[in-house]
C-alpha cells in the first residue's frame, strides 16, 4: 500500500502549489468565475486530504479495499491462507529515525477458521511459507514448530528487544509445544565469524490462544 500512499502524496504536493498560483492570478484579474472555479478545486483536494491523512470521519471506508487487498496478500504469502487481518489486540511502536530504526511488536486475534486451517495444514506450511516477499535481499527461517531450538535463540534474543506489554509471555510461547514461529533476517555484512543480526521481522503463532504476534526490529 506504500507506493499507493505516495502517489496520493504527489498529487498533493503537485496539486496544491498549482492551484494556489491560479487562485492568487484569478484574485489579482479580479476574474471571479476563475476564483469560484479554483475554490472548488481547493476544496475538493483538501477533502482529498483529509481522507489521504484519515483526518475526515469515515476515512476508514476509503482505504478499507486496498488495505483489505493488501492484507490478504500479506497473511497469503505469510502463512498460505488469504484472510484479512482484525484490529489488533495489542500494538506497540517505538517510532522510527530518519534510517528506520525501531522496533514494533503487534498481535492479532485470529478467527478460528484460520487457526483450523494452520493445525490441518500440510508440509507445505513448513517448507513454502513465509514467503520472501518484499524482504529480497534477507534470509529466512520457513515455520517451525515449538519449542525454540537452540540455533534459533540468537535471531529470537534479538527480536526480544522490542517492548512487550501484553499479557503474552513469549518465552513461555516459545517453550511450550504446538506453537510455529519464523522469521526473516538482515545481517551484518561486516560480521563473518558468525551471524550479526541488524534487522529482523519474527513472527509467532500460537493456535491454544488464538494469536499471531508480529515483531520488527531494525537497527
Amino acid at each position: 500500500m506504500i507506493w499507493i500512499y505516495l502517489i496520493f502524496l504527489l498529487i498533493q504536493f503537485i496539486a496544491y502549489p498549482i492551484l494556489l498560483i491560479k487562485f492568487i492570478r484569478a484574485i489579482f484579474n479580479k476574474d471571479r468565475s476563475k476564483i469560484k472555479i479554483v475554490s472548488i478545486w481547493l476544496l475538493a483536494l483538501l477533502f482529498f486530504s483529509g481522507l489521504v491523512f484519515k483526518i475526515l470521519p469515515g476515512s476508514k471506508y476509503f482505504w478499507w479495499p486496498i488495505e483489505a487487498i493488501e492484507s490478504k496478500s500479506y497473511t497469503k504469502n505469510l502463512m498460505g491462507i488469504s484472510f484479512i487481518l482484525p484490529e489488533p489486540i495489542y500494538e506497540f511502536d517505538s517510532g522510527r529515525d530518519f534510517f528506520g530504526d525501531g522496533s514494533s511488536l503487534t498481535i492479532y486475534e485470529l478467527e478460528e477458521r484460520v487457526i483450523e486451517n494452520l493445525v490441518t495444514s500440510d508440509s507445505i506450511f513448513f517448507s513454502q511459507y513465509p514467503k520472501q516477499g518484499i524482504r529480497s535481499d534477507w534470509g529466512i527461517e520457513k515455520w517451525t514448530k515449538t519449542p525454540l531450538s537452540s540455533e534459533h535463540q540468537d535471531a529470537y534474543y534479538f527480536a526480544s528487544q522490542v517492548d512487550n506489554s501484553s499479557k503474552y509471555n513469549l518465552n513461555e510461547i516459545l517453550t511450550e509445544d504446538g506453537n510455529y514461529f519464523a522469521y526473516k533476517y538482515y545481517l551484518s555484512s561486516f560480521s563473518t565469524i558468525e551471524k550479526h543480526y541488524m534487522n529482523i521481522d519474527f513472527y509467532l503463532i500460537s493456535p491454544k490462544r488464538r494469536i499471531l504476534i508480529v515483531i520488527n526490529v531494525n537497527t
